[in-house]
């Protein structure tokens, strides 16, 4: 049997390889995603009206940077800084000051987390001083075990400094 449409032909054998294909990448799809999506802290940004208004107004932009760390494991005290904790990495966002979701920490995926007792984040929130040298923004701070973090979403509040 052959279909055509649009000039195109495909034979029974290329329809029957088309669909052990879109099979297999279906099951390789389903395989991936709960691993991904229970791996990464969802992190919900608010900005209040004024804040993105006047961010917008000087074309200022928000960072949001995330340190991964942990207290040293038994294997990693040789790894450990000054303050007695591993580093294990850092991401960074540049983003506009409009509300918004992030996924945060798909990075410790790679990281050597044997190093650590529990891998924790801290996640700081500020204007990334495009339009002033100084910080415009207060955000709240995300800080803690990442196993609980990755729990809930997370949610950070943003509003202007007093001035």
């Amino acid at each position: 049997m052959t279909l055509h449409k649009a000039g195109l032909s495909l034979s029974d054998r290329g329809i029957q390889g088309g669909m052990a294909m879109l099979r297999c990448l279906c099951v390789m799809m389903a395989l991936a995603s709960p691993a991904t999506a229970q791996n990464v802290v969802e992190l919900r940004l608010t900005f209040d009206d004024e804040t993105r208004l006047t961010l917008a107004q000087i074309g200022e932009r928000v960072t949001v940077n995330v340190w991964l760390y942990g207290e040293p494991s038994a294997e990693g005290r040789d790894y450990a800084n000054d303050m007695g904790q591993v580093y294990l990495g850092t991401e960074t966002f540049d983003i506009w000051p409009d509300d918004q979701t992030l996924q945060l920490g798909s990075s410790l995926a790679g990281a050597p987390t044997e190093l650590v007792q529990e891998p924790m984040m801290n996640v700081n929130i500020y204007t990334s001083r495009i339009a002033d040298e100084n910080n415009l923004i207060d955000c709240e701070v995300i800080d803690g075990p990442f196993s609980q973090l990755v729990a809930e979403p997370q949610t950070a509040a943003c509003s202007m400094l007093a001035k």
